[in-house]
């Protein structure tokens, strides 16, 4: 089973030897960059070759790729095995959830904003008070859950817009 969708759609069109370089690599692209390729359809008497490429949230702190750049390494990648084709991708950025830009500056601003109680937030969410204080005060790190929690009970009280 191959790390590339749809695989099975040029599997006829390589080597033996060819498969296994280009699983590798495509295990590489995964490991190192979060970049995931699907065969979406391949027709060799137009030479054309459809591919989706996305990236997916990379467990560093690297730069994700632009749609430009995820299109040019995707073509540089199966350029390799297949010159003659016209390769046609379709690319797909890492998008951070909206929660991400939850921090304790945000929180403090949004408090401070619309006037709100940090008993008031207690009460609401039943969480600890000295848990809401080291969170919003930036002494205790919050974890996604924490972040998805503040977010969502930010926006249900209409304080945060999608932008």
């Amino acid at each position: 089973m191959s790390i590339v969708k749809g695989f099975y759609k040029i599997e006829p069109f390589l080597s033996d030897e060819q498969k296994k370089d280009f699983e590798g690599y495509a295990v590489q692209y995964a490991k190192f960059f979060r970049l995931y390729f699907k065969i979406i359809t391949i027709n060799t008497e137009t030479k054309d070759l459809l591919i989706s490429a996305k990236q997916e949230k990379k467990p560093t702190n690297t730069p994700y790729f632009t749609a430009k750049e995820i299109i040019g390494e995707t073509k540089k990648f199966f350029s390799d095995y297949f010159p003659t084709f016209d390769l046609k991708v379709s690319a797909e950025e890492y998008s951070h959830p909206k929660s991400d830009e939850i921090t304790p500056e945000l929180l403090q601003t949004l408090i401070q904003k619309h006037k709100l109680k940090i008993k008031d937030i207690q009460k609401e969410t039943g969480l600890e008070m000295s848990n809401l204080s080291m969170w919003i005060n930036g002494k205790r790190p919050m974890s996604k859950i924490v972040q998805n929690m503040f977010y969502y009970y930010f926006k249900t009280k209409g304080l945060i817009l999608n932008n």
